[in-house]
């Protein structure tokens, strides 16, 4: 689990259950993880993951934020091969390592789904005023994650 979602479970715990601290979390019961399911894929973090969650009610969406060789957050769940099978991408082009925006942009997908980068999640919260956002970041070191935190401070 990322640092910035570890820090958001630590902060409700210390915050504590009373509906007033966090009303989303007793409002909406439903959390869409990996922006969602799609065409029975789950963890796609995809545009067509959320559009069909929100039209079937989720409000509250987690989403997976890796970096790209360059730094960009983006949503995706990792770059391991298995995931590039699970969402029929076909073969990993760096074997397990970071593509670059460029390339993570350009990814086909037998499922038809779109790719898509941290800024266009804040794009989405923009235009449905009505969701909220969970973020996972995979990062695994605290340098790791202070970058992270800056990224996501940024947009």
């Amino acid at each position: 689990m990322g640092a910035l979602s570890v820090s958001l479970i630590a902060l409700l715990f210390v915050g504590g259950t009373k509906k007033d601290n966090f009303p989303v979390f007793f409002e909406h019961k439903t959390i869409a993880h990996g922006m969602g399911g799609y065409k029975d894929s789950t963890i796609t973090n995809s545009l067509e993951a959320f559009n069909e969650g929100y039209k079937k009610g989720a409000r509250v969406f987690e989403v997976d934020l890796i970096e790209t060789e360059e730094g960009v957050l983006v949503a995706r769940h990792d770059w391991m091969d298995d995931l590039y099978d699970k969402l029929k991408q076909g073969e990993s082009p760096k074997n397990g390592n970071p593509l670059t925006l460029d390339e993570f942009k350009k990814l086909k997908s037998d499922l038809n789904i779109t790719s898509i980068t941290f800024q266009d999640v804040l794009n989405l919260m923009k235009k449905h005023k009505d969701i909220y956002i969970v973020t996972d970041t995979k990062t695994t070191t605290q340098e790791d994650a202070k970058r992270d935190k800056n990224s996501l401070s940024k947009s």
